[in-house]
């Protein structure tokens, strides 16, 4: 593993990959990969590379349209670059590899943490977000969301929600993505994502928040939570997953993402999270 760019990655033991390689002056090191690789070619070198004395932070880049890679990445760890687009051309992920802090596992209970929920309304190939005004991340854009009142149903807190932030009514939301984040205060909150077709009423801007409509190409995650440029062009675009994160603050520091195969396929939210 050289300082140098390469047109073809060679190490003893793992198989020729193409794409450059370089180390930082921090010591991080970049793999650019020009070719979405196999998944399966692509492990043996982030193994490798993991493994390497004073490599403090991994970042590999690669074309947007990897979805299959982008997947894989997700699951092992990477997470996007502050400030880089997930979902138009080319995409900056980065890992630590040695973790400041550990996602909370996605199997089983996630027992005290305060539930909440987000719901997205769709409209072709529009979004409608919200810039929050009060509360918890006011400043950013999200969709609108809350905490889950004593007695309350997932579905009706987003109901809810919606109708007490933007003063329309969801129609037939759909529960697509169950969330996970750890502080490294110990906090805990358990959120649980609706995306919905179509909304009746008049969509009006409250004391809570002031609506727009986005392209879903063109989000503003910079305006927005650290880790929903890793997880929202999924939902927006039909998929389903779950995830979870180590935060410290507002900056995010670990994560795991399950995707589901396509649109509409597999992979609900866990049945035990679903009920609560």
């Amino acid at each position: 593993m050289g300082r140098e760019p390469l047109r073809t990655l060679m190490a003893p033991g793992l198989p020729p990959l193409a794409g450059f390689w370089a180390r930082r002056r921090d010591g991080s090191g970049v793999l650019t990969l020009p070719e979405p690789p196999n998944p399966a070619a692509l492990a043996p070198w982030l193994a490798a590379l993991a493994s390497t004395p004073a490599l403090p932070r991994l970042h590999v880049v690669l074309p947007g349209e990897a979805t299959a890679v982008l997947r894989y990445l997700g699951q092992e760890g990477f997470l996007p670059r502050r400030g880089r687009l997930l979902q138009r051309g080319w995409v900056s992920l980065e890992r630590f590899t040695t973790p400041r802090l550990t996602a909370p596992s996605l199997k089983g209970a996630f027992p005290n943490a305060l539930r909440a929920t987000l719901l997205f309304v769709c409209r072709g190939e529009e979004v409608l977000l919200m810039e929050k005004k009060r509360g918890h991340g006011a400043g950013l854009i999200n969709g609108p969301g809350g905490k889950l009142e004593p007695g309350e149903s997932l579905l009706a807190c987003a109901l809810r929600e919606t109708e007490e932030e933007l003063g329309i009514r969801a129609e037939a939301p759909a529960l697509c993505a169950e969330l996970r984040f750890l502080d490294c205060d110990g906090s805990k909150i358990h959120g649980f994502v609706y995306r919905s077709q179509g909304y009746r009423g008049v969509l009006r801007e409250t004391s809570e928040g002031k609506p727009f409509w986005a392209k879903r190409d063109a989000v503003p995650f910079w305006r927005m939570w650290a880790d929903d440029r890793l997880w929202l062009p999924w939902v927006l675009r039909g998929h389903r997953l779950r995830a979870s994160f180590a935060t410290a603050g507002s900056t995010l520091c670990a994560g795991e993402l399950q995707v589901d195969e396509g649109p509409a396929l597999g992979l609900p939210p866990e049945p035990e999270a679903a009920r609560l």
